[in-house]
Formats: structure tokens, sequence, C-alpha cells
């Protein structure tokens, strides 16, 4: 009876945590405008823009807004680092985040921009309607003659080379490849009988692009192509993936689409607000959309079932509260692996991965400098073992 009683207290709290069977859920907003994109540097430092120049950043409170030099639409963004990034909008608006503040910079364009991708500090691109395509270099943005008639919607960078994607009523659009220098002509097309309304390319044999209606394609480094799904789903305005196993990607009445284990799953969410953009940080899905919606999610988490199984035990820990770093002392067997992760006091996965003991060595040591001030939780699983325990960051 009291391990029966053990067992219900631990599904609780792991319940409580965000541990298992995690949902979606809505995360603060100090914005009811229409959020159009968001961009991470790390799980702590992340912006969101929208319409009628929203421009939020993250605090460990939710999201806030900071001070918008323009009232223009904004439609898309590309977090470089943490002190630097570029947002584009309507009426071809251009803003430089230098630091600690956005600046508006001046635009060869009056078109809406739609994307912005860069490649590195020195070299980026933003495209937008009727074929306008700007590049960045040396400094300036210099417009570029795409040759195409029908609006660019999405663009992004990988291995020196730029992708585009986009579509017009009544005009298919290809799918652009081109080389990072400015004037470099087109060198590959791929043309898409849809819209192609997000595009995201890993590398030269890996890339994703979605659109309406209802499109999903693949890219296998000769050809795209449809995967094949056993579900409808509504047409996709955005896709993010944070490597080869793991991407999201979001659109209309509330859709979300995660993508895992070489396949794409369907999620279920409480919204029917159309998501315009979506990241994966660290762990953590995040999908934003019209009316100030902001939606958040943490990946591989424990499923009910498995938790039940496993036996609970505390963890030891020391010092704590902790500052820099936290041991973990463990009674594994030498040679053994210990996957764990570390949530905040709201649930927020803050950390996970694997930890390596060899022989001799049954205390790791954890780096707790990049987590705030607070209280955190600490779960271990080994096989069929789960180990849990409580510690304080206090810098």
């Amino acid at each position: 009876m009291c391990k029966r009683l053990l067992f219900i207290m631990i599904l609780a709290s792991l319940t409580c945590c965000g541990i298992i069977n995690a949902q979606w859920r809505s995360e603060r907003c100090s914005s009811s405008n229409n959020l159009n994109a968001i961009s991470f540097t790390s799980l702590n430092s992340g912006w969101i823009v929208g319409d009628n120049g929203t421009l939020l950043y993250k605090t460990e409170y939710g999201w806030e807004n900071a001070e918008k030099p323009t009232d223009e639409n904004l439609y898309s963004i590309f977090m470089l680092n943490k002190n630097e990034g570029w947002t584009v909008g309507a009426k071809g608006t251009i803003l430089h985040y230098i630091g600690n503040k956005w600046e508006p910079v001046l635009s060869p364009t009056e078109n809406n921009l739609l994307s912005v991708s860069f490649k590195d500090l020195k070299n980026g691109i933003a495209v937008g309607e009727h074929g306008t395509m700007l590049i960045y270099q040396n400094g300036i943005w210099s417009r570029l003659e795409s040759g195409v008639r029908s609006d660019l919607l999405s663009t992004s960078v990988a291995d020196g080379n730029i992708w585009i994607g986009g579509g017009l009523e009544c005009v298919n659009v290809p799918i652009l490849r081109m080389g990072i220098t400015k004037g470099e002509t087109l060198l590959y097309n791929y043309n898409s009988v849809a819209s192609i309304n997000s595009i995201e390319v890993l590398n030269m044999d890996d890339g994703w692009a979605v659109g309406s209606p209802s499109t999903i394609l693949h890219f296998n480094g000769q050809i795209w192509e449809k995967p094949i799904l056993n579900y409808e789903f509504p047409s996709l305005k955005s896709v993010f993936f944070s490597d080869a196993n793991n991407g999201i990607s979001v659109g209309y009445e509330g859709t979300i689409l995660t993508f895992s284990d070489n396949s794409w799953k369907k999620e279920s969410t409480n919204t029917t607000q159309d998501l315009n953009g979506a990241a994966i940080v660290e762990y953590t899905c995040y999908a934003v959309g019209d009316g100030g919606t902001i939606l958040m999610k943490n990946l591989h988490v424990e499923n009910r079932t498995d938790i039940l199984n496993k036996i609970s035990e505390e963890t030891q820990l020391y010092p704590n509260p902790c500052n820099e770093y936290i041991n973990i002392v463990t009674s594994l067997k030498s040679n053994e692996n210990l996957v764990i992760s570390i949530t905040n006091a709201s649930g927020q996965l803050m950390k996970h991965g694997v930890l390596n003991f060899n022989e001799g060595n049954l205390i790791n040591q954890i780096f707790t400098g990049d987590l705030e001030n607070g209280f955190y939780i600490i779960k271990t699983v080994n096989g069929n073992k789960l180990t849990s325990g409580k510690f304080i960051v206090k810098h």
C-alpha cells in the first residue's frame, strides 16, 4: 500500500513539472497582435516579431514588449547571437539589433520583405513580394534581380548556398538555389505544384519545405519529394529543424506537426488560431501565431506507463545551493550512462543529455552557471530506474 501511494505521489509530482504526457501550453504574452516569427540563440534568449512593429523578448516572467522603432508589420527574424540579429517586414522595413536596441536600416526596396536568413555576420539575404531579393554584404543591403515575377516567401542559407521558395495565385514558383556571392546565377530549381511558405535546408543532402495546399516536401540531396503521411492537415506556414532528427511545422487552424524518429506526428493543441512561426531550442518547441498566441512544449518526455514501472530514489547532489556547478553522485556500475533532465519550477526543460561514467568515477559535474537563480528539479534515468532531486541555483 505504501509503495503504491509512493508511485501515485511520484506520478502527480512529475505531471505538475511537465515531465510526463507533456502538453502544449500557452506562455504569457504582453501583446494581442498577430505574431509572425520567432528566433532563439539559447533557451533564455529569444525574440518574437509580429504585426504593428511588435517586438517581444524573453524573460523569466514571460515575453515582454521591447521598444519598437516602427509600426510596420514584421514578418521574419533571424538572430545571429544574443547581441545581433535582423528582422524584416512591410514596405521594405529592415531592422538591425545591435547590443540592446533595434535600429532601422536603409532599405533598397519598398516592397514587403517576407523572410530573412544569414550565413554569418557578414552575409545574408532577404526576399519578398514581386521577386524582391536583397543581398547583405560589406555592411550594406543591395538589390539583386531574381528574374522571378512571383512572391518569394521564404529563404534558408546552408553550406554556402541560398535556398528560396515562394508562390503567387495561379503561378507556380520554383524552389531556387544560388550561391551566396552577389550576382551569381541561379543554379537549381524545382517546379513545385504548391506555394512554398517556408523552407529549411540543413545541408546539401537534407532539407524541408512546407506550404499550400497542405504541402510537405523533403530534399534528399538530389530531388524534392513528398513524404507519405496517413492523415490530413491544413496548409502549413512555417518549418524549423534544430537538427536532422528534430523538427516542427505549424500552420492554419492551430496545426502543429513535429518530426522525430524519421516521421511526422500531428500534435493536439487547444487553439484554432493560425500559427505563423516555429522554433526549437534545447529540446523545447515553440509556436507563435495570431492574437498574441505563444505555445510551448518540452520534447523527449517520459510517458505515463514507463514512469509507473520505475522506482524513484533521491538523487545525491552537492553543493546545494550551488553556483557554477553541481555534483551528482550515482550508484551506477562502471561504464554505464545516465540520461539526465533538469526543469525549472515552471516545468520548462532547461537541460537534457547523457552523462558518461567511467571506472572509478561515479561523480559527475554539471554546469549551472547558465541557469538563472531559482529552484530546479533534476531527473535521471538508467534502464528502469528513475531518480529525482531538487536543488537551488544562487549566483
